[in-house]
């Protein structure tokens, strides 16, 4: 539930974000075994979205209170990583029935 605040809350919630981001980060990125399929289902968008609302909070919170080179370089980095991000979900199918706009490479 307190994640679901910092999603929500614009001044970082989580107190400042200690011992979070590593939590949020795996939560945007799981690469377990049940979310290896290229769709996801609609709980699974919902955690990434609420997940990577949270971390934005607490990096551009914790970027605006330190007002430091190395803040605004990871806020910088976060901005690029959520638009990737939100191209890799544009290729993703929606439904299982519809075909992917690109399928990865097993290596």
């Amino acid at each position: 539930m307190r994640f679901l605040a910092a999603a929500v809350s614009v001044d970082g919630g989580v107190d400042g974000g200690a011992g979070c981001v590593p939590l949020l980060v795996h939560l945007i990125h799981d690469v377990s075994e049940a979310s290896s399929s290229v769709c996801l289902s609609d709980d699974e968008r919902a955690t990434r979205a609420r997940a990577s609302a949270a971390l934005h909070n607490v990096v551009m919170t914790t970027a605006s209170q330190r007002d430091d080179v190395d803040s605004r370089h990871e806020a910088r980095v976060l901005r690029l990583l959520e638009q990737l991000r939100a191209y890799c979900d544009h290729l993703r199918p929606t439904s299982a029935d519809e075909p992917p706009l690109f399928v990865p490479r097993t290596i």
